[in-house]
């Protein structure tokens, strides 16, 4: 006869195996994929098209901002359209910004999104943030930005008549890498953007290290680059106008253009 913890009552061998089976499953949604998405990027390249910069030696570059930090500081705002309309008065034809939306901000500003729209901006999508503290397994995280994008596409092709094209993937620690979220984008049609140079403002100007990591990314590029300003967290007294408008003087010899067109598919080169 056989002794044991397990001989008289307690979990039989079936229920044990599908006890483990289900915390095993568990642990990899909540931990490992996680885990893997802070490690690599994977979900945009297994469920989606994603760019971390354009076609080189296309003299061509985007220049991306997220609305939330513009509407920080209306007041300057002006200056930024301004250096845009200087740099159309010279050499460049085109010189626009790729602007991120949230659904919160679809929601609150319509007005004043398509007001940015009609002047040739590019407005692409960005995670909602505002559903990122959710607790519990990451699945349930994935579909909880899953259903957000759905519903911010849908209100986006309200206001534009159009449908968004491109989605910030976001940082490594956001539910905008979750391998859900990238699946619904590809199902949406929309392509993932990440970046080729990250500049997070500290300060009311960029530092020099920011300003050589954008030298470097344009020229050897030639074109292609996918420059990314954002403030950081908590930087609620930082203006993003006087960095962004000494971005946009120091860009010569390259236009500043869309995503679609900076990360065309067979782009024409210019060397």
């Amino acid at each position: 006869q056989s002794t044991g913890v397990l001989s008289g009552g307690g979990v039989h061998g079936d229920g044990l195996i599908s006890f483990s089976l289900v915390m095993t499953l568990a642990t990899i949604a909540s931990i490992g994929v996680p885990l893997l998405n802070a490690l690599c990027p994977m979900g945009g390249y297994l469920f989606s098209r994603a760019y971390i910069h354009g076609q080189p030696n296309t003299k061509k570059v985007a220049i991306c901002v997220n609305f939330a930090d513009l509407q920080k500081d209306t007041a300057k705002r002006t200056a930024i359209w301004n250096s845009l309309e200087k740099k159309k008065m010279g050499d460049q034809s085109t010189a626009v910004l790729n602007i991120f939306v949230t659904l919160e901000d679809l929601t609150m500003f319509p007005t004043e999104l398509k007001l940015i729209a009609e002047k040739g901006h590019n407005i692409a999508l960005a995670p909602t943030d505002f559903q990122e503290t959710v607790c519990g397994l990451s699945l349930f995280r994935g579909n909880t930005s899953s259903c957000n994008l759905q519903i911010a596409h849908h209100e986006f092709s309200e206001i534009f008549e159009s449908e968004p094209s491109w989605v910030l993937a976001k940082s490594v620690d956001s539910i905008g890498r979750h391998p859900i979220f990238f699946r619904e984008a590809r199902d949406l049609s929309m392509k993932i953007v990440y970046w080729s140079t990250l500049v997070q403002l500290k300060g009311d100007k960029l530092s020099k290290d920011q300003q050589s990591a954008i030298r470097s990314d344009c020229s050897d590029k030639n074109g292609g680059s996918i420059i990314y300003v954002t403030l950081e967290k908590d930087s609620s007294s930082i203006s993003i106008s006087t960095s962004l408008c000494d971005l946009i003087d120091s860009i010569d010899g390259l236009s500043l253009e869309s995503l679609s067109v900076v990360a065309k598919d067979n782009a024409d080169m210019v060397l």
